[in-house]
């Protein structure tokens, strides 16, 4: 069936053990089923307003902060569940009802078009506004707008800003002029003519304009990539992102086979300002294009990174510490769920109503 391809327990059995807990994110047990209680809630106004609070932002892209979002996910993440577009779990509109779920409608934003949670407030920016609606004329007037505008850029295209002879505009330029509104801010496609107008009404050149510097390059690729020891920090979002940024810079690896090699051309220096990126680039020199991938690549498994000294008792505490609440439904808090979801989310592969585009169970075990 789709959902036993889909399961990936068969494959990692001695990962996927250990986080038995973590199935109640899944399908809570018989009896505990998360519904609307007066108990938690008192009203369901109370519930509308707690929602709004924490998650409305309504047209003002510069109000998409990380707070916004930590306690959006604080509130919405027992009913994400609510919608359609949800494909970490599977629905619970028919369980909780149409008027519950449309308590937590504000929710739906945490979710992408492609079903997958945003879990950042560059993300939520992107899920909402298009680049055009964040960087207006207005950038330069409104400091929160500005840096929301450029961080968006950043993260997004970081390449096409390069400095000229490293950038990927020539290369890349349908791709890159889908960002052309970022030019409102100091950055200039490079190897490109900027469309801003000049103190004189002219137009100035990209190749006259500041470049990213090395340092903004690194970071971005670091805060994009980087998961270090930290199994759990290799979610499909990491992937995407590294994705997003290193997309015009795998070429420098030798590993690398879908194109020839441009580390000659573009220079050692800037490369190793993507070094992070090849670990995008899997055994037979293609692109590692999953989180179930990059796990494997990156770590044994048996779920723990070479290296390693976490044993499965270490980690069964940590997912019992977080997740546990046996029969009593008091303990079942906000607080509960999230920190049982940071502990779980790179093992809910593990179980068979987790509905993901690919499954980890017959791989860890």
């Amino acid at each position: 069936s789709k959902l036993a391809d889909q399961n990936c327990a068969g494959r990692i059995p001695a990962g996927c053990s250990a986080y038995e807990p973590c199935k109640k994110l899944v399908v809570p047990p018989a009896g505990t089923e998360l519904v609307a209680s007066q108990t938690t809630l008192s009203t369901r106004v109370e519930t509308e307003k707690q929602v709004y609070d924490a998650c409305y932002f309504g047209d003002d892209p510069t109000k998409v902060t990380e707070e916004l979002v930590t306690k959006c996910h604080g509130v919405c993440a027992q009913r994400l569940c609510c919608f359609s577009d949800y494909i970490l779990q599977s629905s619970c509109r028919d369980t909780v009802g149409d008027d519950e779920c449309e308590l937590y409608s504000l929710c739906e934003q945490l979710v992408t078009d492609d079903g997958v949670e945003v879990n950042s407030a560059i993300d939520l920016q992107e899920n909402e506004f298009d680049v055009a609606h964040l960087c207006t004329s207005k950038v330069n007037e409104d400091t929160d707008l500005y840096d929301a505008c450029k961080g968006l850029c950043i993260e997004k295209r970081s390449c096409c800003f390069d400095k000229p002879g490293y950038s990927c505009y020539e290369e890349e330029q349908d791709w890159c002029d889908e960002y052309k509104a970022c030019e409102k801010t100091n950055l200039k496609f490079s190897g490109g003519v900027s469309t801003n107008s000049n103190s004189n009404g002219g137009i100035s050149a990209g190749n006259n304009a500041s470049p990213l510097a090395p340092e903004e390059i690194e970071k971005t690729v670091f805060d994009a990539c980087y998961f270090g020891d930290d199994e759990s920090r290799v979610t499909q979002e990491l992937v995407t992102k590294c994705h997003n940024v290193c997309r015009s810079r795998l070429c420098c690896f030798d590993s690398y086979k879908l194109q020839g090699s441009c580390r000659a051309t573009v220079g050692e220096d800037e490369c190793e300002l993507y070094s992070l990126c090849e670990q995008l680039i899997n055994e037979n020199g293609g692109e590692v294009k999953t989180f179930i991938e990059l796990d494997l690549k990156e770590f044994d498994d048996d779920g723990v990174g070479p290296g390693e000294s976490n044993s499965d008792e270490l980690i069964e505490k940590e997912v019992f510490d977080a997740c546990y609440f046996d029969n009593d439904e008091s303990r079942v808090t906000q607080e509960l769920v999230m920190k049982c979801n940071n502990v779980c989310r790179s093992r809910l592969c593990c179980f068979d109503s987790y509905i993901l585009e690919s499954s980890c169970r017959a791989t860890v075990g």
